[in-house]
């Protein structure tokens, strides 16, 4: 197979020239004086101390942390149940027992009583 290709004296690719789309109007100098930039408007003391009280117990708006960990701890339980790791599904299962709501603790029950050796 012979293929006759005129590829001309031109380079495959030409080379690139900074211009401001690129990046060629950064100064070095100036970036790495140390100054601060100017980021505009930033949170105030006031903000980041209102912010403090809300992760401190404040009222995170009917957001329940607890109940979603122990939800994801149950769905963990299920996960080792599944793959017969049925160890990692008493420990975590003993965890949701320990700080699970009612429903919670009555379905981590009852994969308990699915678990061989129970």
């Amino acid at each position: 197979m012979d293929l006759d290709l005129d590829l001309g004296d031109e380079p495959a690719v030409a080379e690139a020239q900074p211009s401001a789309e690129n990046g060629g109007d950064l100064n070095l100098d100036e970036a790495l004086s140390g100054d601060e930039p100017d980021l505009g408007e930033t949170l105030s003391d006031s903000d980041l101390g209102d912010l403090d009280e809300t992760l401190a117990g404040g009222d995170l708006g009917g957001f329940d942390i607890g109940g979603d960990m122990v939800a994801t701890k149950l769905e963990l339980a299920q996960t080792y149940f599944d793959m017969e790791d049925f160890d990692g599904a008493k420990s975590i299962i003993d965890e949701v027992l320990a700080e699970g709501n009612e429903a919670q603790q009555q379905q981590a029950r009852e994969l308990l009583e699915r678990c061989p050796g129970n």
